[in-house]
């Protein structure tokens, strides 16, 4: 997982793209559960795998869709935080921002990232 950038590139190189040209979709444990935030670029947030394809690919300008999981609790581990299960009263809110998240990329897909963007960074899922 931590080493997503090399099969970015490959992807980008397969079908003649640039990074620009892509979404990436991550999790994001600085957003809360159910959110979802589109975004132009920018830095890794912390991420493994986004910072692996950021430096594969020697940019942060690369679309993404955030899916918040967090928040993390105090006193836990952020890796062990994000490789654990939901918990059970969890599962309901996981499965509308998944859901919330394959309508907002298919609507990235169409329309410009900024009219995603003010579509769905405002409301969480």
């Amino acid at each position: 997982m931590n080493r997503s950038g090399i099969a970015a590139r490959e992807l980008l190189e397969d079908f003649g793209m640039q990074p620009q040209q892509m979404l990436i979709v991550t999790d994001d444990f600085n957003l809360p559960l159910g959110r979802l935030r589109f975004r132009s670029g920018g830095s890794d947030g912390g991420h493994n795998g986004l910072a692996s394809v950021i430096e594969v690919l020697e940019t942060q300008e690369l679309p993404r869709l955030r899916l918040g999981i967090g928040p993390v609790p105090e006193n836990v581990d952020v890796a062990d935080w994000v490789l654990s299960p939901f918990e059970p009263q969890e599962v309901e809110t996981v499965k509308k921002m998944v859901a919330a998240a394959v309508e907002a990329a298919i609507f990235a897909l169409d329309h410009r990232l900024e009219e995603a963007m003010t579509r769905y960074n405002v409301n969480p899922a």
